[in-house]
């Protein structure tokens, strides 16, 4: 049998083979994680509840960021909480994922409009609806 190398502290040192196994039990556990992000963010548009909706897409969003179907529904219920300045972060991120998905481009303009409203109606209001000051 094999020993395992050890430094002068006592420390030993995994098997070359051991190691390469680690890594791929890590590059497995990352895979099956990132296709239960695509799940969640799914599973979410069930739940009624904000809170919990937000809690599990920002976990979802924590694990990929790049899934821009989590960013979209993020940047949603971020809006239905009245938090703008989060939902429009969101839904412009979902928006340069994909670029060509249209019902993330309209509700993106759509709660830009809506901010351009409330900034209008508040006396404060700019000619662009670009002009949020994210």
């Amino acid at each position: 049998s094999r020993r395992t190398p050890k430094y002068k502290v006592g420390v030993s040192l995994p098997h070359p083979r051991e190691q390469a196994t680690r890594l791929k039990i890590q590059v497995q556990l990352l895979e099956e994680e990132l296709d239960a992000t695509t799940t969640l963010s799914t599973m979410t548009t069930y739940f009624e509840n904000l809170e919990l909706r937000l809690r599990y897409l920002c976990l979802a969003v924590k694990c990929n960021q790049k899934d821009e179907e989590a960013l979209h529904q993020l940047g949603m219920v971020l809006h239905k909480m009245n938090q703008t300045d989060s939902a429009l972060e969101c839904l412009r991120r979902s928006t340069e994922l994909a670029p060509n998905n249209a019902d993330f481009g309209g509700n993106l303009g759509v709660v830009l409009m809506q901010r351009q409203k409330e900034r209008n109606g508040n006396g404060g209001g700019g000619s662009s609806l670009e002009g949020d000051g994210d």
